[in-house]
């Protein structure tokens, strides 16, 4: 973690007199994202949160790091179990997603794999199935497609 906050501190201090960059979300989901992989789940929630609030002030809502800072977020709902609150998000994320990268992009993948699984963890697997359908009709012929969605 030292490199992450190190990271963080670094970019607050390259400010100067602007109070946000997108340097210090970036730094913020890198240091969410050691979080999670320490089992830290509501330390990565929060730092993913502040992350999409910096990146949506400096990025813009719709700029493909948002995005990914947003599908990390929905995530950390997840991994707390808060599924409702993970798909609600993740819905969002991939409408955002769709309208900026095309159908078989793997960040486009990823957010529909994530929405079919948090549909199913919610028990609505009818819902889910048309969306396994489009992610493996979209996903058809993509050589790591367990990377794919392990990201």
């Amino acid at each position: 973690m030292i490199d992450a906050q190190r990271a963080f501190d670094v970019s607050k201090s390259l400010q100067g007199d602007k109070p946000h960059s997108s340097l210090t979300g970036m730094s913020l989901l890198l240091m969410a994202r050691i979080h999670k992989s320490r089992g830290e789940q509501d330390d990565a929630r929060t730092k993913a949160a502040m992350a999409v609030r910096q990146l949506t002030e400096t990025l813009g809502a719709d700029h493909p790091d948002t995005l990914i800072s947003m599908r990390d977020l929905a995530s950390s709902y997840a991994d707390l179990g808060r599924h409702a609150e993970a798909l609600k998000l993740f819905e969002e994320t991939l409408l955002l997603i769709r309208a900026q990268l095309p159908p078989d992009h793997p960040e486009t993948l990823r957010c529909m794999a994530a929405v079919a699984l948090a549909l199913s963890k919610l028990d609505r697997s009818e819902e889910a199935a048309p969306v396994i359908d489009e992610f493996l009709k979209q996903a058809a012929g993509k050589a790591a497609l367990s990377q794919l969605i392990a990201k």
